[in-house]
């Protein structure tokens, strides 16, 4: 297996999680791992012709995380939009109490630290997540903004070699939809989030999932040979 996890091996994941975890009407939707870059590079005309505006305006409207994947340099990180749909409904930061965000997990540890200056190093991610938002937004209205859709850096597992930020993303994901049913708010922000984000995963765990991600290639591998020796 090539150090680097590729798009197609990241959808695979992500799609096996939700099987082996019978997901079912989830309050979260894990995007495939090629809609930012479409978005990036093709803009986001062609992400709404490809795609219901309607179905993603509800799609924001009912999830509490959405999850988006981004590769860019050979190199991962994860967006989750945390309550996306309270701005959505009515351009208002909710009344319950929740926040609506960004959080940004990435592995690289020098990344890890000084977690104020998060707009500054993800903005031009935070900057595209928030106009493709907007534009699902009514008339000309934009409540996305970096004041009421802010970026923060949670302190994460980060990897401790060169490679595997593919297979971190991959457990970032499971992680924080064990936290689903918990309410982000301003008290989160005051301590960085350290209160209900407590990945319990490390390096050790991920390689042995790097081996039991080995075997299942081989064996979609094999299956693949199979079916297509068969004509």
């Amino acid at each position: 297996m090539d150090d680097y996890v590729s798009g197609d091996v990241m959808s695979l994941l992500l799609k096996k999680y939700g099987i082996m975890n019978k997901i079912i009407d989830e309050p979260w939707h894990i995007f495939p791992s090629a809609f930012f870059l479409k978005l990036e590079v093709e803009g986001m005309e062609y992400i709404k012709s490809r795609m219901v505006c309607c179905d993603h305006f509800l799609l924001l409207i009912g999830k509490k995380f959405v999850f988006i994947p981004i590769c860019r340099s050979m190199h991962w990180l994860l967006v989750v939009l945390v309550n996306p749909g309270d701005l959505l409904k009515d351009g208002k930061i909710s009344h319950t109490g929740e926040i609506s965000c960004m959080l940004v997990f990435d592995t690289l540890s020098k990344h890890s630290t000084d977690q104020k200056n998060a707009e500054s190093r993800y903005g031009f991610y935070a900057a595209l997540i928030r106009d493709w938002l907007n534009s699902y937004a009514k008339d000309s209205e934009r409540p996305f903004t970096p004041t009421s859709f802010p970026i923060f850096q949670p302190k994460v597992p980060h990897k401790e070699n060169g490679i595997d930020c593919g297979l971190f993303v991959y457990h970032y994901v499971q992680e924080m939809t064990k936290l689903a049913s918990l309410c982000f708010t301003k008290f989160e922000i005051e301590c960085n989030f350290q209160n209900i984000i407590q990945f319990q995963f490390d390096q050790s765990i991920v390689t042995r999932f790097l081996w039991d991600t080995i075997s299942l290639l081989q064996v979609l591998g094999d299956e693949y040979i199979r079916l297509h020796s068969m004509g």
